[in-house]
């Protein structure tokens, strides 16, 4: 199987947090995994669902730590239109049914910054370096017309997220959040074709909840 730049993702995400979790053994940490749902400006990627998994480590009391991400969010739609661009011949293009795929995945690197709370419910606010890919495939039932593309995303966030531990000495929680990021291009990532959908920058809402572990001391 060729290693492609979603692997470079996943492999770059397990190895920030295993780093951090070898480097802050003692410190107090928390893990959230989450379903997520978001809302774009950009059409191929619009109303996303997914999964995020996130790490939040520092030393105990702290109200800065630092804070690794990676999620996931594809969206997968029918619709009428025409099936044309990119190298597409303009003369085979008809009006036909298709189906449109969407994925965005992204590794997040920032910070958590405590706001306010105690060990039981904790409010923070989290800017975030966003990098990773977005791909877009739609094909012609007619036809087989397909447009492809893929291309390298930079960015950043910034978002809230309510945690809470109801019940005392025990680690599992729950997360609730959202965040605002921007989102365009990465430079050197050449287009495949002349489809490129992904050349311009675009806004993305995003809602999760989920669990959240704590370990070590916790403020």
């Amino acid at each position: 199987m060729p290693f492609t730049p979603s692997h470079t993702i996943r492999l770059a995400a397990c190895a920030a947090a295993f780093h951090l979790l070898a480097a802050t053994s003692g410190a107090a940490q928390r893990l959230t995994v989450a379903g997520m749902f978001s809302s774009t400006t950009h059409d191929q990627l619009n109303q996303p669902i997914g999964a995020m998994l996130s790490l939040i480590t520092g030393g105990a009391g702290s109200r800065v730590n630092i804070l690794v991400s990676i999620s996931r969010q594809q969206r997968t739609s029918d619709g009428t239109g025409q099936v044309c661009g990119g190298l597409i011949d303009p003369n085979n293009c008809p009006v036909e049914s298709f189906e449109e795929m969407g994925r965005l995945s992204l590794l997040g690197f920032g910070a958590d910054v405590h706001l306010v709370g105690s060990s039981a419910v904790a409010l923070s606010f989290q800017p975030q370096f966003l990098w990773g890919r977005a791909r877009t495939e739609t094909e012609g039932a007619t036809t087989g017309n397909r447009l492809f593309a893929e291309k390298g995303q930079l960015g950043f966030s910034g978002g809230l997220e309510l945690r809470a531990f109801p019940f005392r000495d025990f680690p599992v929680g729950v997360a609730l959040g959202g965040a605002y990021s921007r989102l365009g291009p990465s430079s050197g990532d050449e287009p495949q074709d002349a489809y490129t959908p992904f050349d311009h920058w675009y806004s993305v809402w995003t809602a999760y909840l989920g669990a959240t572990l704590g370990w070590g001391r916790r403020r």
